[in-house]
């Protein structure tokens, strides 16, 4: 199995990742020793910039892992946009310049506060995720999410964090603190930011089994058996989950039928087939 390291020490955010993460077969994990980790500053003026900044930072305390960092927050049409970049610390006097994060209940009161004049139809915004996948202080990959929703004048619910109380989410007449960890994969604006890094997985493992049939192969006939001994070490090196067989077959048949790969004999029965590389034009 996968594992991907989220750097956060909250463990809202694990249960997120990892239920949207399960049915892909990746484990989810938090940094070992993450809070002995200097604390990265974000003070980025975009989701984006402060992601990227802990993803990179953070994931030169693991060599060699993929980490996942994440920026999120709060955005309210009747505020302009705020809470914004500063959702964790909205409770301060001045958010931009505060060096740690405000109780959720102290956050959410001021933008109660600050809505209370304001009716349903005015209190409209939307939680917005990126999620930055470093390795080795370099970024891989950025990943957008957003949900869509209404600011309750009370909180509802006890499942949630942050400002999930206060956020509605007409879709399914719920707020998000009312939502279970698989409705939430699905819905928030996390979950929608994950699903696409969780597609992104996907297709680099198959780039990684790609590159590894076509390494075990080599550039002459040989038995498909060859890179059938291999899958053992595949599946160290990839650590896939244990239908790796299964995922080997559908894409020898793809790398046959891309012209990656020549076959020669039953294609279904792959095991028992020779396979070569097609020669070079």
């Amino acid at each position: 199995m996968k594992k991907v390291l989220i750097a956060t020490s909250n463990p809202g955010k694990l249960r997120d990742f990892a239920g949207a993460a399960r049915a892909h077969g990746i484990e989810i994990a938090g940094i070992p020793d993450f809070a002995s980790l200097p604390l990265v500053v974000e003070d980025g003026t975009t989701f984006e910039e402060n992601a990227r900044k802990k993803a990179e930072e953070y994931s030169q305390s693991v060599p060699g892992e993929i980490v996942v960092a994440d920026d999120s927050g709060l955005e309210i049409d009747a505020l302009n946009g705020a809470p914004g970049v500063h959702s964790a610390r909205y409770a301060a006097h001045e958010p931009h310049l505060a060096d740690a994060n405000t109780d959720d209940e102290l956050n959410n009161a001021r933008v109660l506060r600050e809505l209370k004049d304001f009716p349903s139809a005015k209190r409209t915004g939307r939680f917005v995720c990126v999620l930055c996948a470093a390795r080795d202080g370099k970024t891989l990959g950025t990943f957008r999410g957003e949900a869509e929703g209404i600011i309750l004048d009370a909180p509802r619910g006890t499942n949630g964090f942050g400002y999930d109380p206060l956020f509605y989410f007409p879709q399914i007449a719920k707020a998000f603190a009312e939502l279970s960890a698989e409705e939430k994969a699905k819905y928030s604006h996390r979950g929608a930011a994950f699903r696409k890094f969780l597609d992104w997985m996907d297709d680099r493992i198959i780039e990684e089994i790609d590159g590894q049939i076509l390494s075990a192969v080599g550039e002459r006939w040989t038995k498909v058996a060859m890179v059938i001994a291999n899958v053992e070490a595949m599946h160290s090196d990839l650590q896939l989950r244990d239908d790796d067989c299964e995922i080997i077959s559908r894409r020898i048949e793809a790398l046959v039928h891309d012209g990656r790969l020549a076959a020669r004999g039953n294609i279904e029965n792959w095991r028992f087939s020779e396979v070569r590389l097609p020669p070079s034009p």
